[in-house]
């Protein structure tokens, strides 16, 4: 990594506090390191010096790097904020590792109870939702009823509270403690206990802290506690690449650094060593929209011509057909390519075309299958019902959805079928009600037989318009604040895949086949990504799919979003688009209803390149050299054409033809 003045001038300053504001690629934490071997010169005890990180992964990762460049850190403490709150309950406050709750025990407890609530048709991710939001909640010193009902997604307030609820008395119980707990309860230690505080503070002179962007309050409190009054305390971090606001980080910490010690150091490294000049340009130009950062300026560390594409698409189809087209023709090996979108679920349709076209890829999280999903569980049972093969629970599974109040009457009656339930419905209810229900239920069994007589298209189809079920889903996702759009786009998945067969029998085959190919990685492929997994990575060549509003910022007119959310997804996109080190492919659909080109691409300030040219074999096409020609064979990014005018048979490149 070069030096450079800004970098040296850090390094050199030692006393006091020091903010390191960074951008992507400029060598942040070789100069956190350089910064500790310096400290060791100058004859700074090795344990007087403390290294906090937010994963357990980065602090490995730096005292490996220490010790390859500068020897054994003998004494130096490399550790996380949470091994770091441990320590000190285990040493201080007489706890011991039995006192911390198991992740597996944990996620037992969380997905038993949501299955208690109501709301939820799918209790893992309702399960998923609530930790993240009551952790951020319990780092940021908010209590669960403090929480924005707009940040509540996948389950009810009612039964988010009642899961807090259930979750602060099994620990009660208990006498676990959680990850959030470990920082709360060493904070209240270190606050109530003066000579804790004392020997802690006489612990450790120097404290350094890596992506401080990523800080919640908390955090922020713990670390100016340990700070004490010496104040030698240097924080490192891009606010830039703040991305993380839905776990409890909260950028403006890491602004108001200054503000909380007036004396302390400035410090900008913006010289960006990982991309090429233009590339740092356009993420400058975009992240130029953003009102509450810090100003940069952004310099390049390499030279060389970025290549930058912005493709309108036609259609998902398209966008998916041309980028594994340029993914094989482009150059590159397929471990220098990534490909990055905004949500996991969006993972599915890439994976799908690489396996289709033979490309090697390997995702960053498992690959969300929508053949696993409570949607299609649903499917299923009414399926199977229809059928006459019906499994345990199938009937009660899809008795009120859409909703008919059927489970009501079905605990009361006597069998599943139709007859048990009207002789049910009519000892329950004797006024209107009782005739109101006997409607439905007839009407639920004959749609049961009718469906019963189709093929999986037809069946399909019949389900979601004639019985409703599309209706209830959409209802369904508007009651909990979710975007329809996810659904929608798993309906169309089986509304395609069910006009491939004839029977339920091929098509479960299928779904078996391909769910086994989905998640199949190979390390040497081309990664696939969500843009807040891609964070601290980089590639040669980067492909940003599905830029749309809606996508990339979420929200819809609808469901509008805050300025302070827009900044936070600039933010992301900014992150997506600093990993690429050459080359950068931006796709988008063009006629998605209501969804445009995001505003992210346009600030973006780049000529759109045109979708990518398509041919194939017979085409009649049109070369500069060669005239009016036929297509003979594609491969890749070349054809091979024969002129009309004399039979000349030439390998050309597809983008210099002019398609008829």
């Amino acid at each position: 990594m070069k030096k450079n003045i800004e970098q040296e001038k850090a390094i050199a300053q030692l006393e006091g506090p020091v903010i390191l504001i960074s951008c992507p690629g400029s060598g942040k934490t070789t100069t956190l390191l350089r910064r500790i071997n310096h400290m060791l010169e100058v004859g700074i005890p090795p344990e007087k010096i403390l290294m906090i990180t937010f994963t357990k992964a980065a602090a490995q990762e730096m005292s490996v790097k220490f010790k390859k460049k500068f020897g054994e850190p003998n004494g130096i403490t490399f550790s996380t904020i949470h091994a770091l709150c441990l320590k000190i309950l285990m040493t201080y406050g007489g706890l011991s590792a039995e006192n911390i709750i198991k992740t597996s025990d944990q996620w037992k407890f969380l997905l038993e109870t949501a299955r208690k609530c109501q709301s939820v048709c799918d209790p893992a991710k309702a399960a998923g939702n609530f930790q993240m939001l009551y952790s951020a909640a319990m780092n940021n010193r908010m209590s669960p009823s403090e929480v924005n009902p707009k940040d509540i997604k996948g389950i009810s307030r009612k039964d988010f509270l009642f899961m807090s609820d259930e979750y602060r008395r099994m620990k009660e119980r208990t006498g676990y403690i959680d990850f959030d707990d470990m920082l709360v309860k060493a904070y209240e230690l270190m606050t109530g206990n003066p000579q804790v505080l004392r020997q802690l503070r006489e612990r450790w002179d120097y404290i350094q802290v890596d992506e401080y962007q990523d800080v919640n309050y908390l955090q922020r409190d713990l670390v100016y506690l340990l700070a004490g009054e010496k104040k030698n305390l240097c924080v490192a971090g891009d606010d830039d690449q703040s991305i993380y606001r839905f776990r409890g980080a909260r950028p403006e910490i890491m602004l108001n650094f200054p503000k909380d010690f007036p004396q302390a150091h400035v410090f900008c490294i913006s010289t960006n060593y990982r991309s090429y000049p233009a590339i740092i340009g356009c993420a400058g130009k975009l992240i130029g929209f953003n009102k509450n950062r810090y100003e940069k300026q952004f310099l390049s560390g390499q030279t060389g011509d970025a290549k930058i594409r912005v493709i309108g698409e036609e259609s998902p189809a398209h966008q998916m057909k041309d980028v594994s087209g340029d993914v094989k023709s482009c150059g590159y090996a397929f471990n220098e390519s990534a490909v990055l979108y905004r949500n996991n679920r969006q993972a599915e349709q890439v994976a799908e075309k690489f396996s289709e076209e033979g490309i090697p890829y390997y995702c960053t999280e498992a690959i969300p299958d929508s053949y696993e999903h409570w949607i299609w569980y649903d499917i299923l049972a009414y399926y199977r019902l229809s059928r006459g093969i019906a499994a345990s629970g199938d009937f009660k599974r899809i008795a009120d959805r859409p909703n008919r109040y059927m489970r009501l009457i079905l605990h009361e009656a006597g069998g599943e079928q139709e007859a048990d339930l009207l002789e049910a419905a009519s000892r329950k209810y004797t006024d209107w009600r009782r005739d109101n229900a006997r409607k439905i239920i007839r009407k639920y069994f004959y749609d049961i037989r009718e469906m019963g007589k189709k093929s999986p298209r037809q069946f399909l189809d019949y389900l979601l318009k004639d019985v409703g079920y599309e209706k209830y889903l959409r209802e369904y996702a508007e009651s909990l604040q979710q975007d329809f759009d996810e659904m929608k786009h798993m309906l169309s998945i089986y509304q395609r895949d069910s006009q491939k067969f004839h029977t339920m029998k091929e098509w479960l085959l299928y779904i078996k086949k391909r769910s086994m190919n989905l998640n199949n990685n190979n390390d040497q492929g081309v990664c696939l990504s969500t843009m807040h997994r891609s964070k601290g990575l980089e590639w040669k060549n980067v492909y940003i799919i599905d830029c749309n509003e809606g996508y990339i910022p979420p929200g819809s007119p609808d469901t509008p979003i805050s300025q302070e959310e827009v900044e936070e997804e600039r933010r992301l996109f900014y992150v997506a688009v600093t990993r690429a080190k050459e080359r950068l492919f931006i796709t988008y659909v063009g006629n998605k209803k209501g969804k445009p080109v995001s505003r992210f691409v346009r600030e973006l300030q780049l000529k759109e390149s045109g979708r990518a040219k398509t041919v194939k074999k017979n085409d009649m096409v049109r070369h500069k050299t060669y005239g009016v020609c036929m297509v003979l064979s594609v491969n890749g990014n070349k054809c091979t054409i024969r002129s009309l005018s004399d039979d000349r048979d030439a390998e050309v490149l597809v983008s210099s033809l002019d398609i008829r």
